[in-house]
């Protein structure tokens, strides 16, 4: 086994300091009962009350830029779904009796290492996965600590997506998306300097993907929001956002989405 092999094998000190951290913020659940080592690490993002500016005016896919309103905080993984993770919750629905009906098992990914991203999965895959991580006791419980707020397992819609890569905290408390079209801020990433220090691009990659946690988190501690593998999203493929209106919320977003 190669260095670089062994290396991916072994997690990030920035992965095993989100793992110890211990705040209000921050949810940690094991796929396998008491195994932090496949703990599934969530982060808090707060709503987005105001609405933020989705989308960028210079694409036809991404236009017109509309407001979005997001009501009340959720949960994001902090980082893309490893393939010790992925492994584990096989491991876990056959010892629970969990059907799999996708095959899961059978998605192997083109390069290899425990604490790499899970690829060559499509979204069918993605979301069997987490419906069978519900169904596990020592999972389920985890979710439903707050029986007024029960967690579900499910892939964020694009809004959701945008809002926990932007979203900045101003000096007054409150969260704003960066946006140097319409605020001056930065987004996060923004030029090659700066996404050389936390995504990873044609220029860095090496045609490859790379351990999560490796480069550094965006302003709400979130990791590989940039490059790495494709983060797929439940909304349904939309040629543009014609269909959306200024402070559209997620629930009518998500009602378009149904529609």
């Amino acid at each position: 086994m190669s260095q670089n092999q062994e290396d991916n094998n072994q997690p990030t000190a920035a992965w095993s300091a989100l793992l110890a951290a211990s705040d209000a913020d921050t949810k940690v659940i094991p796929i396998l009962p008491g195994d932090l080592n496949t703990a599934m690490i969530f982060k808090r993002v707060p709503a987005a009350l105001d609405g933020f500016p989705m989308g960028d005016r210079r694409l036809n896919s991404a236009s017109p830029v509309t407001r979005v309103v997001i009501e009340a905080p959720y949960w994001l993984a902090a980082f893309p779904t490893t393939q010790l993770q992925w492994r584990s919750g096989i491991e876990a629905f056959h010892k629970a009796g969990v059907k799999d009906h996708q095959d899961l098992s059978e998605r192997k990914p083109f390069f290899s290492g425990d604490y790499l991203p899970m690829e060559s999965v499509n979204r069918d895959d993605c979301v069997a996965w987490m419906n069978c991580l519900m169904r596990l006791p020592h999972v389920r419980k985890e979710l439903d600590q707050d029986p007024k707020s029960p967690l579900i397992l499910s892939l964020p819609y694009e809004a959701e997506w945008e809002w926990a890569c932007r979203a900045v905290r101003r000096t007054d408390g409150k969260y704003q998306a960066c946006t140097s079209e319409f605020n001056g801020l930065n987004h996060f990433g923004d030029g090659e300097p700066a996404l050389e220090k936390c995504g990873w691009f044609v220029d860095n990659s090496g045609s490859a993907t790379h351990r999560v946690c490796q480069r550094d988190p965006n302003r709400l501690g979130l990791y590989d929001m940039h490059g790495n593998v494709w983060e797929l999203c439940t909304d349904l493929w939309l040629e543009n956002y014609s269909g959306y209106w200024d402070g559209i919320t997620m629930q009518e977003l998500i009602s378009v989405n149904s529609g």
